[in-house]
């Protein structure tokens, strides 16, 4: 009956006396038995997120598109067709040309983002690839952070559309030194600083 259930039992063990309560005991036992299969629940979820992120990384690279087939037309066409478009790019950095582009937010804080044009190896076209951004207080502690990498080598990355706005901005270049720091990414200003055409976005 419920009397019997609630009551107590004294348990003596040596010069220690315990008391045990049937419903408190039931209870921890739920309890862990509860912890425990959420446990299994969560590994069996992280397992499965780890599953779906290495599925996501391989569709991603499988549903990319090789830069060379990539069209482009107007800015307001192209923001609907190309914005986050998964892109493969074989080639290598122009290391030398460098653009640190100033005033950038990140986390609350504002810094650099580091540009590196990009030389396609199959085709005549530079592609502009964001490589980052950095908190560093001046342009040569910026280039004392940024790692030089040389030879040929592959890139996924995903296209950005600026907006009209964005692309509408200009920085009245009078004097090119590279590594070059301007605040605005503007593709027919910095078009004629480089021997083979620009693909109009980063």
């Amino acid at each position: 009956n419920t009397e019997h259930i609630m009551a107590s039992k004294i348990i003596t063990i040596g010069d220690l006396e315990f008391k045990f309560h049937w419903l408190v005991a039931a209870c921890i036992v739920i309890t862990i038995s509860g912890l425990v299969r959420l446990g299994l629940w969560q590994l069996d979820r992280t397992q499965e997120k780890f599953e779906l992120q290495s599925n996501f990384q391989n569709m991603q690279e499988l549903d990319a598109t090789t830069m060379e087939y990539v069209p482009v037309s107007t800015l307001e066409f192209d923001s609907l067709q190309l914005q986050n478009r998964q892109v493969l790019l074989e080639g290598n950095y122009l290391n030398e040309q460098t653009i640190y582009q100033i005033y950038q937010p990140y986390q609350d804080q504002i810094g650099y983002e580091i540009v590196s044009p990009f030389k396609l190896a199959s085709m005549d076209m530079v592609v502009m690839v964001s490589r980052g951004w950095s908190g560093a207080s001046n342009d040569k502690e910026l280039s004392e952070r940024i790692p030089l990498i040389e030879g040929q080598i592959n890139l996924l990355g995903q296209i950005f559309v600026p907006t009209e706005a964005m692309n509408s901005k200009t920085n009245n270049l009078s004097e090119i030194k590279w590594p070059l720091t301007i605040r605005f990414l503007n593709f027919e200003e910095l078009g004629p600083q480089f021997s083979s055409p620009l693909f109009p976005y980063v």
